[in-house]
């Protein structure tokens, strides 16, 4: 069997993960600074290692409900940072959870109910122990930050 390792966090109520080869490194304590009339789904900005990071609300890049109506805390927030060549980019992660080791079979496809944007950016599903894992597609989020 194929084993993958996931790197897991959460974001309100849902448990996400990328693949640990994906991330290009995890930044708590880090400072987004707003950039005005930008995307609906871009937070901000963030200086990672003297490198301008794009920051995304992965809620909106998926499309999914947010309970909360205002804008998160950006003074000192925690970041997934994803590995691409062309583009720097992370994502903002209420709390970091663990890193998983899943097995191919695990690994289930996206419920029908997810809405067209949760399916595009959603690779499987894993049930856990903590609850449903959604294992997100980064290269399609990274499209939808294009």
């Amino acid at each position: 069997m194929t084993e993958t390792q996931l790197l897991c966090w959460r974001i309100g109520q849902q448990y996400f993960g990328i693949p640990l080869s994906d991330c290009k490194e995890v930044r708590e304590h880090a400072r987004v600074y707003d950039i005005p009339e930008s995307r609906s789904y871009v937070l901000g900005v963030a200086n990672l290692r003297g490198e301008v990071v794009t920051v995304i609300d992965l809620k909106k890049v998926a499309g999914m409900q947010d309970s909360q109506s205002a804008r998160p805390e950006l003074s000192s927030c925690t970041l997934v940072r994803i590995k691409d060549n062309e583009q720097e980019l992370a994502i903002m992660v209420d709390s970091l959870a663990d890193i998983m080791t899943v097995e191919e079979n695990q690994m289930e496809e996206p419920p029908a109910n997810f809405n067209e944007r949760q399916l595009a950016t959603s690779r499987a599903v894993v049930q856990t122990e903590k609850g449903m894992l959604i294992v997100l597609a980064v290269s399609e989020i990274k499209k939808v930050a294009d």
